[in-house]
């Protein structure tokens, strides 16, 4: 990740779960990260597991889909899996959804930024 997130970008995680990678990165340098999740319980227990250890790291409850952040304000955003737990099949409303999280994405990377994507997909 070193190759495409510098430690000075300002991160987004888009549907962060209790995943550690987040803790990883700001344990070697990587301070200014945001995490989103929609569900409130996983976002709880990572403010409770981070909050003595990682002060700056954020945790909010938020959809992907419709994200309350203003425009540009993300030097980069980060998915690790979640496109993959979007696009569960080809229907309409699964295209539906991806072109929606690509659309917030944009909306709030800024000009020049990274969107950076872990899937762990196979066919």
């Amino acid at each position: 990740l070193h190759k495409y997130i510098k430690p000075k970008d300002k991160v987004l995680v888009v549907g962060c779960g209790n995943s550690e990678l987040s803790e990883q990165m700001y344990d070697v340098g990587y301070q200014e990260i945001i995490n989103i999740d929609i569900s409130e319980v996983v976002i709880t227990h990572m403010k409770e597991r981070n909050s003595v250890q990682r002060p700056k790291m954020a945790y909010i409850t938020m959809d992907l889909m419709q994200m309350d952040f203003e425009d540009s304000c993300f030097q980069v955003v980060l998915d690790k899996g979640t496109l993959d737990a979007i696009m569960t099949d080809e229907s309409e409303k699964t295209v539906e959804n991806v072109n929606r999280m690509f659309s917030e994405i944009g909306r709030v990377l800024q000009v020049g930024g990274r969107f950076v994507c872990i899937s762990l997909a196979q066919e």
